[in-house]
């Protein structure tokens, strides 16, 4: 899922996630993993709609205004997902928030997943928790800059 909404950050150019630098044998030489050509899966404009869309999300209200990072833009959505179990799906839940930030200069894209929760509603509010304190801490840590710009006027309502 976070490769996803790095894709919508990257303006619809998909990076293949590496998680290593490479392998390093007995004798200290490292042999690199290679990297794949970067994707355009969606158009520019597609992308930057949809992450303008859910950045409404946070500054809006609701569980994903609990995500908000004060002096950055940031995007994002809940998500809850029914766990299978045996032939058809059970009385479990996984329950998320997946998001980006800063929305004007993309940096990091992320997610928090409760597997499992005894309540969704509140465990969605433990994942949009536990996401909003995950990236203050990456903001700070890699001193990116507050965000400078406001979000576009989107209606968000229906009529």
């Amino acid at each position: 899922m976070a490769s996803a909404y790095q894709t919508l950050a990257n303006e619809g150019v998909r990076l293949n996630p590496i998680l290593v630098a490479g392998c390093q044998d007995a004798d200290g030489n490292l042999t690199a993993i290679p990297k794949s050509n970067p994707t355009q899966v969606v158009s520019p404009s597609t992308a930057n709609d949809v992450m303008y869309m859910m950045e409404k999300i946070v500054e809006q209200g609701g569980i994903g205004q609990a995500t908000a990072v004060a002096g950055y833009r940031s995007a994002g959505k809940t998500g809850t997902a029914e766990i299978k179990e045996g032939s058809g799906y059970g009385q479990y839940y996984a329950a998320s928030f997946y998001g980006m930030a800063p929305v004007d200069n993309p940096k990091y894209a992320m997610g928090v997943m409760i597997y499992k929760p005894k309540k969704v509603w509140t465990n969605s509010m433990a994942a949009a928790a536990g996401y909003q304190k995950i990236l203050s801490q990456v903001l700070l840590a890699n001193r990116v800059p507050p965000s400078t710009g406001t979000s576009p006027d989107l209606p968000t309502d229906w009529k």
